[in-house]
């Protein structure tokens, strides 16, 4: 329900760490099955007392996550993209030093039984903010090719109210400014998305 990058507690050792126990493997795996893979490969990961556990694999971008990465992303997506596709990899991938905080706000009922059909206000608002970025995941327009359409709520996670700022309170500050700004009946979101880095900062 939300995610923030760069994270604390995952340097350069967890990095390697996730890249000598599960990924490398999972590439060699499938190379032995004469899969040569190119493209996305999304971990889902977790840090746990015994090490780093994969959760899940994708072979997409992952969302919210992605959010919090690719605002980040100094170098060029394109290019990384098409070199992953042609499997020639020589681009640095560089990063900037702000923070990022993308909070999911969610319809009335998500997970279990959705309502959908709500008009949603202040989308331009708060992508007005500075660093704000609001991306939509479960929106429609409500009557396509009309004046008077709007959007509205199509699924259970609708949008991801993303920011940037120079430091990881800062973002999430702006990420909640911004939600602050949206609504539609029945809207809700988690308010503690970042709060554990912030206070192992602190």
């Amino acid at each position: 329900m939300g995610a923030f990058s760069p994270v604390p507690v995952a340097g350069a050792a967890v990095v390697d760490e996730a890249m000598a126990t599960a990924i490398r493997p999972t590439l060699d795996a499938l190379a032995r099955r004469g899969v040569e893979y190119r493209g996305i490969l999304y971990a889902g990961l977790m840090l746990t007392v015994d090490g780093v556990k994969v959760i899940e694999y994708n072979v997409r971008f992952g969302d919210p996550e992605c959010q919090v990465v690719i605002p980040r992303l100094e170098s060029d997506l394109f290019r990384h993209c098409l070199e992953a596709a042609s499997g020639r990899l020589s681009t640095p991938v560089s990063f900037s030093d702000d923070a990022c905080v993308s909070v999911v706000a969610a319809a009335e009922g998500y997970p279990v039984s959705v309502r959908t059909g709500d008009p949603i206000v202040g989308i331009d608002a708060a992508s007005d903010l500075d660093g704000v970025m609001v991306f939509h995941a479960g929106t429609r327009r409500s009557a396509a090719g009309r004046s008077d359409d709007a959007v509205v709520t199509a699924g259970g996670r609708v949008l991801d109210v993303t920011a940037t700022a120079p430091t990881l309170r800062a973002a999430r500050d702006r990420a909640y400014a911004a939600l602050e700004r949206i609504s539609w009946p029945g809207m809700h979101y988690r308010r503690d998305i970042a709060d554990g880095a912030l206070a192992e900062a602190s």
